[in-house]
């Protein structure tokens, strides 16, 4: 949400970066990789937040009204060839903000749609980049449970990942920097994601991820400047043969002007 204190950047945004490596490294569902000609993945992820606490315009944390947000997210990617991946990323959420101000929302919060390219390699190293322009499930600027999700929004990104071997363990690193332009008076926002991942064993992967954003501007009263880091680390276990299965935490560890979110994640992950 952009308005004093609250901050709805989704942590289930996956921005789950993930390799599907089987003691080698193969191919990233994710990230800064692309998928091969014709081939895809959905990744179905369940969220659950709440927030009593916010970070001030000092950075320091006070007691604030309860936020709790539950999210249904759909991740769908497909290679139309080798080097560009399509994406799709429906969004459903029920919100609810005790307020002063108060509101409630159930539904369609937001649909993205867009592509990543791969326009470089240099060794094990991969260069992308990404649009996406995000369309609102609902338009209602009255609902405070709403307030910046209303929006619509064009995101352009510049992925970079590289994938080694230590100590005879896969690992791959991912790092996306992106900048977001919002209609409606809602500020832009800097971002920049970091993921951290290995394989300690064959059926299972640990992501370490960091998720940071920052608007854009000066700010206002109903739009003040914000800024915050999330953290969220995550193991996803290969269950069966394309399939995989998702947990992890994540907690806002900074923030300016900001909701200090706290919660879980669980998702499911199919290749095709």
């Amino acid at each position: 949400m952009r308005h004093v204190f609250f901050s709805r950047r989704a942590c289930v945004r996956l921005g789950v970066v993930a390799l599907a490596f089987s003691g080698a490294l193969e191919r990233a569902m994710a990230g800064a990789w692309t998928l091969g000609d014709g081939e895809g993945q959905i990744i179905v992820s369940t969220a659950f937040s709440d927030s009593t606490r916010a970070f001030d315009a000092k950075g320091r944390v006070l007691p604030v009204a309860d936020w709790r947000k539950f999210e249904l997210g759909f991740h769908i990617e497909y290679g139309i060839n080798d080097a560009i991946t399509l994406i799709a990323n429906p969004m459903i959420d029920a919100v609810t903000a005790t307020g002063p101000p108060a509101g409630a929302f159930r539904g369609i919060e937001s649909v993205e749609l867009g592509a990543r390219a791969r326009f470089a390699t240099w060794g094990d190293v991969v260069f992308s980049a990404q649009a996406l322009a995000k369309i609102p499930g609902s338009k209602n600027l009255t609902n405070p449970a709403l307030w910046g999700n209303e929006a619509y929004e064009a995101e352009g990104r510049l992925l970079a990942g590289y994938s080694f071997r230590l100590f005879d363990v896969a690992f791959f690193a991912d790092g996306e920097i992106a900048w977001a332009a919002r209609n409606g008076g809602n500020p832009g926002e800097a971002r920049l994601d970091l993921t951290l991942g290995f394989r300690p064993f064959e059926k299972a992967q640990v992501l370490l991820q960091s998720f940071n954003a920052e608007t854009t501007g000066k700010g206002n009263f109903l739009y003040p400047a914000q800024r915050w880091s999330k953290a969220q680390p995550s193991i996803v276990y290969d269950f069966a043969d394309g399939w995989s299965a998702q947990a992890g935490l994540f907690t806002t560890i900074a923030a300016v002007n900001a909701r200090r979110e706290r919660g879980g994640l669980l998702a499911v992950w199919k290749k095709f």
